[in-house]
């Protein structure tokens, strides 16, 4: 890839992962800081995320690279874990949480991984069933263009069968990344959403017939794969273009070759509507009613009844075996009476071998002041 400037931290300049990063890509400079915590300084702005994306970041992680999901403030997840490889992402969504969850926006690699390792071994050796996420803090394909890093980590992951690893991604990954050998415990999942959704939303990441292409090819090489169709953004004929991306996934992908579906409508914290607000005021992503609940900015309660009984009937045309453990509804326990358990579905999907479950964990923390707004209260 190109940027205009990479940083560099002085305690890995030396680094096997940094002599790789700059030998692999463009830059037009390179700089060395004494620390990362001086970038927060540099660019302190919503408005400059696109200017950041177009440098990088080479840093050593001083702490944890696998912290515990946090769905929501009342529900820790006793086994799910998110991993720290990286931060950031080069793509630039519009409704990307990380817009309110970093400092900066600069694509970060951390080059000290061995550390990744050996914690790890230490919480894998539990003898728990983990469930590991790859992709909240980053997009792992996109990075890997930047620091190839996949192949050694699904190459560690092999032995650890009792425990489940996602890699989650928008885009495709490098050529060579097929060359890997897959489990059935480490799922590759793709977000798929409308291609006018992508187009409008989504800048920077592949077209749907791409990241359908990449969930053919690994499930060829003996991945398991999952469907993300989260965030589902409503719109004018919201549900026709669903039964359309669907029909046009299972007569390419095989429903039951299909280990993991999960299904979310757009949310944000209050700090992200005013940072999506204040970035992208004429995209009509924000545009219709909201409501505050669970400390989220989501659609009116009505409209995500529909929304999600209009999905889950699409979706039961096609997945006619095990549906129930097959399919969850992302972060919204408010629909558990409503939707989820007359169709037998949970807002967790279990782990359950050889078909790993995949679930779409935040961690939220708020850190710009909270912005003024009043949604209708549900």
């Amino acid at each position: 890839m190109r940027f205009n400037t990479v940083y560099i931290e002085r305690s890995v300049r030396g680094s096997r992962v940094t002599s790789d990063i700059l030998s692999r890509n463009t830059y037009r400079e390179k700089k060395i800081i004494s620390s990362s915590s001086q970038m927060a300084a540099l660019w302190n702005f919503e408005q400059s995320i696109p200017s950041q994306k177009k440098n990088l970041l080479i840093a050593e992680n001083t702490g944890a690279f696998i912290k515990k999901c946090v769905r929501d403030k009342e529900k820790i997840n006793k086994n799910e874990y998110l991993l720290y490889l990286f931060s950031g992402c080069p793509m630039d969504c519009q409704y990307c949480y990380l817009q309110d969850y970093l400092d900066i926006h600069i694509p970060v690699v951390f080059a000290n991984r061995g550390m990744f390792y050996d914690q790890a071994k230490v919480l894998l050796s539990s003898g728990e069933h983990i469930i590991l996420h790859a992709g909240e803090a980053c997009d792992p394909f996109a990075m890997e263009r930047i620091s190839p890093y996949l192949e050694e980590l699904i190459r560690f992951f092999i032995p650890w069968k009792k425990s489940c690893l996602e890699i989650r991604s928008k885009t495709i990954p490098p050529s060579s990344f097929y060359e890997c050998r897959g489990a059935p415990h480490i799922l590759i999942s793709q977000t798929l959403s409308p291609e006018e959704d992508i187009r409008r939303f989504e800048k920077g990441t592949s077209g749907i017939a791409s990241r359908i292409q990449v969930l053919k090819r690994v499930r060829d090489t003996g991945f398991s794969i999952g469907l993300r169709f989260d965030p589902v953004i409503i719109r004018s004929k919201t549900l026709e273009s669903y039964a359309m991306l669907f029909e046009r996934i299972f007569s390419i992908l095989p429903p039951e070759d299909v280990a993991s579906v999960s299904l979310g409508a757009l949310r944000f914290t209050k700090d992200l509507f005013r940072i999506t607000r204040l970035r992208f005021p004429l995209s009509g992503l924000t545009a219709s009613e909201w409501s505050l609940s669970q400390q989220k900015i989501k659609y009116f309660l009505p409209l995500r009844v529909k929304l999600y009984t209009g999905l889950v009937s699409l979706l039961k045309k096609y997945i006619k075996r095990d549906f129930s453990r097959r399919v969850s509804i992302c972060m919204d326990r408010e629909l558990e009476k409503k939707i989820m358990e007359p169709h037998g579905l949970t807002s967790m999907a279990p782990w359950n071998p050889p078909s790993p479950c995949g679930l779409r964990a935040r961690s939220v923390q708020h850190r710009i002041p909270l912005c003024d707004i009043s949604p209708k209260p549900e």
